[in-house]
């Protein structure tokens, strides 16, 4: 075949490229999609209680609005970096790990305040199988719609992209199991909680690596 026969047989033969979407764009369906997602598990599990007092508290609503803020951001991020070319300027990489880190501090300042109260069952954990499992279902959907969202735009660092899906579905399942779980313990929080976003932020490097390379 002489090449310009073949150069005429591939252009014959090629689908046009669908144009990506930019991130805010994919970001407000993918938040949408959670939005629902989040919601109709909480109904399906059943809220906590005395979730209409804990509406008012001010330690709750920050706890809440940290983890919101870790989804949120590790999801966006992850839709930009996910761009060949894109920025990935450090701060950017590494900004969802902000919210963690101050939900953290929080905790561990709650368990050293009650330590130094004599606050009782401080160091007590308690169980939280039904934590990690409430996490997982609740986060589930939305980080499998988010894969898909930055699978399509052939991330150039997949582990980073991998590590960010698994943050943003941790932190999305831990803010649903918040309206859940009624216990407020700082340690139970930390074991049960804020553990398994470490753990599947972890997990993300070689599924990331593993799935979304191109």
């Amino acid at each position: 075949m002489e090449t310009i026969d073949l150069i005429h047989t591939l252009a014959r033969d090629t689908k046009p490229a669908r144009r990506l979407q930019r991130p805010s764009v994919r970001f407000a369906v993918w938040a949408a999609v959670s939005l629902v997602i989040v919601l109709a598990w909480v109904l399906v599990l059943g809220s906590r209680p005395d979730l209409s007092p804990k509406l008012g508290d001010l330690r709750f609503l920050t706890e809440s609005l940290l983890l919101l803020a870790g989804g949120v951001v590790a999801a966006l991020v992850s839709l930009v970096v996910s761009i060949p070319d894109s920025d990935r300027k450090p701060a950017l990489k590494f900004s969802a790990l902000f919210p963690m880190v101050g939900w953290f501090t929080l905790l561990l300042a709650v368990l050293i305040h009650g330590l130094m109260h004599g606050e009782a069952n401080a160091l007590s954990a308690g169980l939280g199988i039904g934590c990690i499992r409430d996490i997982l279902l609740i986060g589930g959907g939305p980080a499998l719609f988010l894969f898909y969202l930055v699978r399509r735009a052939s991330p150039t660092e997949p582990a980073l992209t991998g590590a960010l899906v698994l943050i943003s579905m941790a932190c999305i399942g831990a803010l649903g199991t918040q309206f859940l779980c009624k216990n407020d313990r700082a340690l139970h929080l930390m074991v049960w909680h804020f553990l398994p976003i470490a753990i599947l932020a972890l997990t993300g490097i070689p599924l990331g690596r593993r799935f979304l390379r191109w």
